[in-house]
């Protein structure tokens, strides 16, 4: 056998005894990689205080806080751009080891910072650590997670951004009434603990997944995963086949991500980067960010103003465990439908509680908003994004993913406070309601349904959706890959 060939193939796992139980230790691997996820997930909750008390500790001006919150996110564009190049070539392992080591160093650096410069150059450093670590921990659940549970345990990567979140506004609820100087360090400085273990885990623990070890011919370790995820016999033998294959149509470059060659390849790439696109285009970082703002605002005393937000964590968080369970067994497509159409509803109400000075009515549908979030395009957006694109492009097409994300949060969570001055809180709120109706509209006509296919089969169904022909018999292969319908000689990164 030709042991030695550049490709990675799709990987299917029992589910276990019974096809019911998942592996405990897919569940372990799954747990590790959620890890990075959590690290975006505090720093978001974290900063809805910190923002604050930096602002009073050094008497910034709205615009310094807007950049200061929203550049985190622009950073994290350039670490997902360049972060298919990192996944090819050093691994899904090392990856993670790559974006703590600078997630550390930006977290210390801005818990030291000196001055307003310092802290802005060090949440750069942190933003790309961000961007990098955003684009590999989906793939890397979804390349050992079962077919069947894969819903599930991509879901965990927004799990774990959720109680990251909430961790964050437990940290800020805590240094409510410190020092602002004190409290805005401290609080940063706690960033870097969960990247710290997770990175010990990386050279410890953690395995390459078994896609990755056969691309760059190490069978022998790749079988010995296998293994121990208790993968189904013959799994190493379909990996091999179809890393032949891949060799065999030659490497793709970005113009195939960019101009896929059939419709179904065009509405997959559309679909996965449009849905991370509007995971964040209804305002849901501005209202983590700068919820104690907007409540401060309308004259709620500060202590009740850190409760409702560590309710909302808690909310939140408890939300998203139950889609996670819902998505494989209820279906992607109603579940994010039926988000977009409750976050529409509940900025409606955010608004007229603006219009009608009532923060108690501001309060319950801002928690509304939120549990809508999580109960479907907050774990959805990554879900779908792991499991539609094509097999050759996938480092590329979620890096690409993941740039069209952090793009437009960063668009949203930099100008908020420009916005809302200029529209008033009310007309910023009614202005994104709209905007929900035409978000859903996108979504019930161009995104079908992806749960109970496996990974093998996603490519063919896009074509049978968009009115192609299904890939048979002699064309199987390109079912796996068909966006290599003409041959595009191009750097892959290895």
């Amino acid at each position: 056998k030709d042991e030695r060939v550049p490709a990675i193939a799709p990987l299917e796992v029992d589910a276990g005894a019974g096809g019911g139980a998942i592996p405990r230790y897919v569940l372990f691997l799954t747990f590790i990689a959620s890890l990075n996820s959590a690290n975006l997930g505090y720093d978001i909750g974290v900063m809805s205080g910190a923002a604050l008390a930096v602002q009073e500790a050094w008497n910034l001006s709205d615009v310094q806080v807007e950049v200061l919150v929203g550049i985190l996110n622009g950073c994290a564009i350039a670490g997902a751009a360049v972060a298919h190049v990192i996944i090819d070539k050093l691994g899904r392992r090392r990856t993670f080891t790559v974006s703590c080591c600078v997630f550390i160093f930006g977290v210390l650096g801005m818990a030291s910072a000196p001055s307003y410069g310092w802290l802005l150059g060090f949440r750069v450093v942190t933003g790309l650590g961000v961007g990098v670590g955003l684009s590999v921990d989906p793939v890397y659940i979804a390349e050992v997670a079962p077919a069947d549970r894969r819903g599930a345990l991509v879901s965990c990567s927004e799990i774990a951004i959720n109680v990251g979140i909430l961790l964050g506004f437990i940290a800020a609820y805590a240094f409510r009434d410190a020092s602002p100087d004190v409290a805005w360090r401290t609080m940063i400085a706690l960033g870097a603990v969960m990247p710290s273990i997770l990175l010990v885990l990386t050279f410890t623990v953690m395995p390459e997944t078994p896609r990755w070890l056969v691309q760059k011919g190490r069978v022998a370790e790749a079988r010995a995963v296998l293994f121990r995820l208790k993968a189904k016999e013959g799994t190493l033998d379909e990996i091999q086949a179809a890393v032949r294959e891949e060799r065999e149509r030659g490497a793709v470059g970005w113009s195939t991500v960019l101009r896929p060659k059939t419709r179904g390849a065009r509405r997959a790439v559309l679909a996965g980067v449009g849905l991370a696109a509007a995971q964040q285009s209804l305002a849901e970082e501005a209202l983590l960010f700068y919820q104690p703002r907007i409540l401060l605002d309308m004259g709620e005393p500060r202590r009740r103003v850190y409760g409702a937000l560590v309710a909302m964590g808690v909310l939140k968080t408890g939300c998203i465990v139950i889609a996670a369970y819902r998505l494989d067994r209820l279906g992607r497509r109603p579940m994010l439908l039926g988000s977009i159409a409750g976050m529409g509803v509940a900025l409606l109400f955010v608004g007229v509680a603006f219009s009608t000075s009532a923060p108690a009515l501001a309060i319950v549908s801002i928690w509304a908003y939120m549990m809508a979030f999580s109960l479907g395009v907050g774990p959805g957006c990554w879900l779908v994004a792991s499991e539609v694109f094509p097999l050759a492009i996938r480092a590329k097409a979620m890096a690409l993913a993941t740039v069209a994300n952090r793009a437009t949060s960063t668009l949203i969570a930099s100008t908020f406070l420009s916005w809302a001055r200029a529209m008033t809180y009310a007309g910023y709120f009614y202005f994104f309601a709209c905007l929900a109706v035409f978000v859903w509209l996108a979504l019930f006509f161009y995104l079908p349904e992806t749960s109970g296919r496996s990974l093998e089969e996603m490519a063919a169904y896009f074509e049978e959706a968009t009115g192609g022909e299904a890939p048979s018999g002699g064309d199987a292969a390109a079912a796996r890959n068909p966006m290599g319908a003409a041959r595009v000689v191009a750097d892959e990164g290895g």
